[in-house]
């Protein structure tokens, strides 16, 4: 069995075990069921720390793509990106347009920016290591994340060339927002899919299926082997809110757009403590926080629980895990669209215990609501809100991981 993922400095404890970025208690599942796995991932920053880390690990099976590849393998992908990125010499397969939009030259600008950076080259040496993979081994099931992203494409195509009779199994691990348009099929797709795809929850595999138009059969329900399992159900509501938190989340892009609206937002903020959490992924640069024209703090937490419950209100702008890990801590949260075609809020279906607010009237209203919400309102909204929480965050059991072995 190989479990193919995404690996940094955090997937380490401080003990020095292995502990996956992705797929958390899943490993422990498939240990005590006795099945042998192979886990090979992309190394996603400070590598030379990582291989440090790899080597005080006493697991033997854990690899990076880049182990996996001889010299030659490495210099046939660079120089395959470097032909691709200077002759553009891909074929485009026709484009729907989108309301009333041609999106041909919109999925050209953003091919040409994947080859622009080290992605592509990425996603060949990654492909090249599956292979590798597959010339050395019985692989009989592979277990990747799914997002619907190049690389596990590439994955999915050589596992159904190499290998046919290996069981492709695919993990849908994040909250989905309207914006996430890899989770809506056209008709015209024609690239492979895993032959099972497990959700993170009830709300998503129905996204998956009435939404994204996913074969029903090959959706299952699973868990949130990313998220911890703890509700405060009988929090009341912030009578004065004095936390702020605001979460940066999807791209630096998004961060200088977020920014930019709560300088208009936060202008009249005066009694609030504000901390910004960045993505741990991706770090808040010097030539941005120059930007910030309110009064805020760095949030250095080491994890996302102290964080929130140091927070009376969570505030996000792009599709995060941590608004709905707000709501099961009881919080508030305000949710900032910055977006100008698509929505990116991952609770879109949901009204209660969220506001939606777009300029520092409506932020000043929002806190005004909340000073004055009855304790019978507050606990009814919070109460429907975690119970879509329930249903988005599996709960983690042997019984839920199972579908990862259909």
């Amino acid at each position: 069995m190989v479990i193919k993922t995404a690996m940094s400095q955090g997937s380490f404890t401080a003990d020095g075990g292995y502990r996956d970025l992705y797929f958390g208690d899943l490993l422990d599942f498939f240990n005590k069921s006795n099945k042998r796995v192979v886990i090979v991932g992309h190394v996603l920053n400070s590598y030379n720390k990582f291989v440090k880390c790899l080597k005080r690990n006493p697991t033997s099976c854990l690899f990076s793509i880049e182990q996996l590849l001889g010299i030659p393998d490495i210099v046939y992908c660079f120089l395959k990106a470097l032909a691709m990125f200077y002759t553009k010499a891909f074929a485009l397969q026709p484009v729907r347009p989108f309301r009333g939009i041609d999106m041909g030259a919109v999925v050209y600008d953003a091919v040409v920016e994947e080859l622009k950076s080290s992605q592509y080259l990425v996603n060949l040496m990654n492909v090249q290591s599956t292979q590798r993979i597959l010339q050395r081994n019985d692989v009989d099931r592979f277990i990747l994340p799914f997002e619907n992203r190049g690389w596990e494409r590439l994955d999915m195509m050589a596992l159904r060339t190499y290998s046919k009779r290996t069981r492709i199994i695919g993990y849908q691990h994040a909250s989905i927002s309207q914006k996430h348009t890899e989770y809506f099929r056209s008709p015209d797709d024609k690239l492979p899919l895993p032959d099972v795809i497990v959700s993170m929850g009830e709300i998503t595999a129905r996204m998956l299926v009435e939404r994204g138009k996913f074969p029903a059969a090959i959706v299952k329900v699973g868990c949130a082997l990313r998220q911890e399992w703890s509700f405060a159900e009988n929090n009341a509501a912030p009578r004065d809110p004095a936390n702020l938190l605001v979460c940066l989340s999807t791209s630096a892009d998004y961060y200088e757009r977020t920014i930019a609206s709560l300088n208009d937002i936060l202008r009249n903020a005066d009694g609030l403590t504000i901390r910004l959490r960045a993505h741990p992924l991706i770090p808040l640069k010097d030539s941005l926080k120059s930007k910030i024209a309110f009064s805020w703090h760095a949030d250095v937490e080491s994890g996302d629980e102290k964080s929130l419950d140091w927070a009376d209100v969570v505030l996000y702008s792009s599709s995060t895990t941590l608004a709905l890990n707000g709501l099961q801590r009881g919080k508030p949260v305000f949710y900032v669209p910055v977006d100008d075609y698509l929505d990116s809020d991952p609770l879109f279906e949901l009204s209660d215990a969220k506001w939606i607010v777009r300029t520092s009237k409506e932020f000043q209203k929002a806190l005004t609501d909340l000073r004055g919400m009855e304790p019978a309102r507050w606990k009814a909204a919070l109460a429907g809100t975690q119970r879509y929480v329930k249903r988005y965050f599996g709960l983690v059991s042997p019984i839920t991981m199972t579908p990862f072995l259909a």
